[in-house]
């Protein structure tokens, strides 16, 4: 379901609280990633029309303690989240110490993707969410509500010791009668390290 960024609100607040513990030394190979994004909206009320792409070429990965997200059933099933914000320009020292000291930074690009892999207690990923941002306009949804969907819309997401793995293509639609009509479509190959730790 489309709907507006609470978690990265929550996300926003948190980075004021902490500031982290994986600030290090900038070496350009713990950001740089290749992760394509397509959006489609055919309908929307709020939205413009058309067809956009993402050509992601880094990321920042950041572990969020204490998210407690509920699933599509309602249950608690875990407290932690990680985010992936993906960026179409390879990300600067400089930028870098921005985006981690500063929540209220603005993002270096105008067009940058966030995936948000819900973690359960034995720190597998059992739901997904994908954001797209286009100049101002944004769009998130829930690609992966299950464990067994999360499979299916990656091949390989793994987080051990620090370092998220994620890799896949895969597709998602939404159409509501009333509402929103679009498509997404997504190519990721990303194997990065945890740069940022922070609670809610």
């Amino acid at each position: 379901m489309t709907k507006p960024g609470h978690w990265w609100v929550k996300l926003a607040a948190a980075c004021a609280v902490s500031l982290g513990a994986y600030a290090a030394a900038f070496d350009p190979a713990d950001y740089a990633t290749r992760a394509d994004f397509e959006m489609d909206i055919q309908k929307s009320d709020f939205l413009p029309l058309g067809a956009t792409r993402i050509e992601g070429r880094s990321a920042l990965v950041t572990l969020v303690r204490g998210w407690k997200a509920r699933s599509a059933n309602g249950q608690k099933n875990g407290a932690d989240a990680l985010v992936v914000q993906v960026f179409t320009k390879p990300l600067t020292a400089a930028t870098v110490q921005t985006l981690l000291t500063n929540e209220g930074a603005e993002m270096p690009t105008k067009l940058h993707a966030q995936i948000v892999l819900f973690l359960d207690t034995n720190t597998s990923v059992y739901e997904i969410e994908l954001r797209q941002t286009i100049s101002n306009a944004s769009v998130a949804s829930t690609i992966a509500s299950t464990a067994d969907e999360a499979k299916r819309s990656f091949s390989e997401v793994t987080f051990r010791d620090g370092r998220l793995t994620l890799r896949g293509h895969g597709s998602f639609s939404e159409k509501a009668p009333k509402q929103n009509a679009l498509s997404m479509t997504w190519n990721v190959d990303l194997d990065l390290p945890v740069k940022r730790e922070i609670a809610l």
